[in-house]
């Protein structure tokens, strides 16, 4: 088994996530032809990590491909509402390889908890061959035994890329609720006031525990999602997945949102804190996509768009409503 903590090792990683990288753009390019078929073919051929490596670029993004690769491993996933063609599909790909090329790499030690500070990916490799991604400022421990692999999920969220293993169960534990593996990529996101579970790929089983006892297992589809909130029953839904995991690529995606919730969630990358101060400016509701960590550019499309009034107070952002332009 491949030792991540070897540095040259890890180092061939990335060059091989790098490369990936730039043949998904190629290949979602107008300069695709035979040629870069062949190339891409024969990069393939040359390293076992380079298959690994491009199912794993093509996996975080999770949006898929309209542009068909035929007979080439393909960029899984749909779109479900209209997206962008030749280059813009191409330019989407390369911000979500960019943003695998920063996130910060590290290796699972059991018993051992994992952090990630305001505005920082951290991607983790675990030696039995899955990985964890961590979202900005979350935490995670660690508990390996003979019986099963555990992950407690204290806060944040996290995108885990199991290693099915049927003797060796991934088991995640997110406040009151256990998701266990049965082969599979899913996101957990954990909060005091709420849990949200969606599976990207595979199948998983939910429990819940309330008052000392344990609810039937929820088993969930690919594509669904599973939240709680509170003593409320669960709802299920099936979101659009890439805005589930539009944070591994360092966005946020809004549709019809209202800037409350929207500010809340950009708030989790920035310690330049963006605050509401006038009601009317809380019930605007936005839709786009905005690249988290930069609060003030935000605040900025905001005024030139909505003409919300910004007041730079150093660590905090106040938005206002000008009497012309509160909606």
């Amino acid at each position: 088994m491949t030792n991540v903590d070897d540095k040259p090792n890890r180092h061939a990683h990335r060059r091989a996530r790098a490369e990936a990288a730039a043949w998904v753009v190629r290949l979602h390019g107008p300069e695709r032809s035979p040629d870069v078929e062949a190339g891409f073919r024969e990069w393939l051929a040359a390293d076992p990590e380079h298959s690994r490596q491009f199912e794993r670029v093509t996996d975080v993004w999770d949006a898929g491909a309209r542009v068909p690769i035929s007979g080439l491993p393909r960029v899984r996933g749909a779109w479900r509402s209209p997206a962008p063609r030749g280059w813009a599909i191409a330019a989407t790909i390369l911000v979500a390889c960019l943003g695998i090329a920063w996130l910060a790499l590290g290796t699972l030690r059991p018993g051992t908890v994992y952090r990630s500070r305001m505005g920082q990916l951290r991607l983790l490799e675990l030696k039995d061959g899955s990985s964890i991604s961590l979202d900005s400022d979350s935490e995670i421990r660690v508990v390996y035994s003979d019986t099963e692999r555990r992950v407690q999920l204290d806060r944040g969220q996290a995108y885990f890329d199991v290693k099915h293993n049927p003797g060796w169960p991934f088991v995640v534990v997110a406040g009151r609720h256990q998701i266990t593996d049965i082969g599979t990529a899913f996101v957990v996101r954990y909060d005091p006031a709420f849990t949200v579970v969606t599976l990207i790929k595979g199948r998983i089983a939910v429990s819940s525990r309330f008052g000392g006892t344990e609810s039937a297992d929820s088993i969930l589809a690919a594509g669904q999602r599973l939240t709680f909130a509170g003593d409320e029953p669960p709802k299920l839904d099936q979101p659009r997945l890439v805005e589930v995991t539009a944070w591994q690529r360092g966005e946020v995606m809004l549709d019809d949102t209202t800037l409350a919730r929207a500010v809340a969630e950009l708030n989790r990358y920035d310690a330049s804190s963006l605050i509401i101060d006038d009601p009317r400016v809380a019930r605007l509701r936005i839709s786009g996509i905005y690249h988290t960590g930069n609060n003030r550019e935000f605040a900025l499309l905001l005024a030139r768009l909505y003409g919300v009034h910004v007041s730079d107070r150093g660590n905090r952002i106040v938005l206002g409503a000008q009497a012309t332009s509160a909606r």
